[in-house]
Formats: C-alpha cells, structure tokens, sequence
C-alpha cells in the first residue's frame, strides 16, 4: 500500500505529466485535490466545517471572501436561500488561480437540511448534498460531495462541529474528508473560532479565526490565518470575508 508521502510524489508527477500534455489537464487534477480537501459542507463564514442549522424560512444571505497566498488564490461568491422552509439551497460560484496552473473558474449547487437544529443546552444533526463542476473545458467533469453534520452547545457561547464526508470526482474513487470546530461567542457581537480539516490519509489543515457583526443579525465581518499543505508544501493562508442576511419572504 502507497503511504501518504509516495501517493504526494505521483501526484506531483501527474501533475507535471499533464502540464506537458495539456494545461488545462493539469488544473483539472489540481480542482480535484482541491475539492477532495475542501468538499466538506459549505459552512458558515469563516468555517470550512459546517454546522446543524439552516437559515430561517424566508431568508437568504450571500456570503464572499477572498484568499490571497502564495499558491493559491481565491475569490470565491456563495448565495444561499431557504425559501419554504426545511432545506437551505445554495450556489457557489469560486474563481482560483494554483502556481504554475490556468485559473480555473468552478459553478456549485448544494441543498443542506436539519434533521434536529442545534440550540444551546444541545444538539443537532444534519446533512448536505452538492454537485461541483469547473465552467472550463477539460476540467474534471462534476465532483459530488455529502457530509454529515453534527453540533453540540454545552453552553451558550460555545459551540463544537463534527462533519463526516465524501467526494467523488468524475472518473475517479470516492475520498473520505472530514472537519472539526469549536466557536466561542464572548459577547454578543464578536465570536472566536478555531478548526481543522483534512481528507483520508492526508495532512490536516488548520486555522483560527474570528468574526464580528457590523451589523447585528444582517452584516457580518470574519478573518482567518490557518495553513495547510499543497502538492506537497506547506502553505500559510488568510481569508477575509463578509456575510449578509436578509428576509425576502414575510413569514406567516
């Protein structure tokens, strides 16, 4: 069996093969690692790991953040909705660009439920489905995800996350992914949180973080600094983000 140092080395060399093929070739195995790493949930700002609530019937918000790093940089634009109630759908539309690679452009769809919604003294569990798919030729067709949810609060301002979940790229296996999470409101405006995330044999990523409402339940600000590892190198990263939320829909 490879071990997780040689499956990185023919990664690499797969990489560098299809650069000379065809470049779009390689930026398709690049979006695939990329969502075999990311293709949990699509959480809550500034979380990778999501969580077992979904917006209230009648609402939406739009969620944008940016990553500049070395390696790679994202610009990434997610709306999301709960029009009659008991499922959030959302859409995400990302535009990265990875060293030495083409940028890529990626179109997402995803439906999120609540099977028990997490409040404070307890838990929740829920669940999402997700279809990925790079709006360039020669990508790597649809990627599908589905993560399992699970919430706890002990108390009031502190919250832990537990997904479980799977990827599976066009013409490929199956790959496990996994996030965990921990918030901590420390008043009402301002809430810390720290993570880590990673797929099966790979290296975890890392971040910390923290967001604020500008304005309280409708404009909300987040930042993180983490680092992960890429193709094999490790990668210091932050985000800056902004979520917005608001009732389209009077609720009865």
């Amino acid at each position: 069996m490879l071990t997780p140092v040689e499956l990185r080395d023919i990664i690499d060399l797969l990489r560098a093969a299809a650069r000379q093929v065809h470049p779009k070739a390689a930026a398709g195995i690049c979006v695939v690692m990329w969502l075999a790493t990311y293709g949990t949930a699509w959480a809550g700002r500034p979380l990778n790991a999501d969580d077992a609530s979904i917006l209230p019937e009648g609402a939406c918000q739009l969620e944008t953040w940016l990553r500049p790093s070395r390696h790679l940089q994202q610009v990434v634009l997610q709306p999301a909705c709960n029009p009659w109630g008991g499922i959030e759908w959302g859409a995400s539309l990302t535009r990265q660009r990875a060293t030495d690679e083409p940028s890529q452009s990626l179109l997402g769809l995803q439906a999120k439920t609540v099977f028990k919604e997490v409040e404070a003294g307890t838990w929740g569990v829920g669940g999402t489905f997700g279809l990925t798919r790079s709006m360039e030729g020669g990508g790597p067709g649809t990627t599908r995800t589905g993560t399992l949810i699970f919430s706890v609060s002990p108390s009031q301002p502190l919250v832990l996350h537990v997904n479980a979940g799977v990827v599976q790229a066009h013409s490929r296996h199956a790959v496990a992914n996994w996030g965990a999470a921990v918030e901590f409101g420390f008043n009402e405006r301002w809430t810390l949180i720290a993570e880590t995330y990673g797929e099966r044999h790979g290296r975890p990523a890392r971040q910390i973080g923290a967001r604020t409402w500008v304005r309280p339940e409708s404009l909300q600000l987040d930042a993180t600094l983490g680092h992960e590892h890429l193709n094999g190198r490790r990668e210091t990263f932050f985000t800056l983000g902004l979520a917005w939320v608001w009732e389209v829909w009077a609720r009865p």
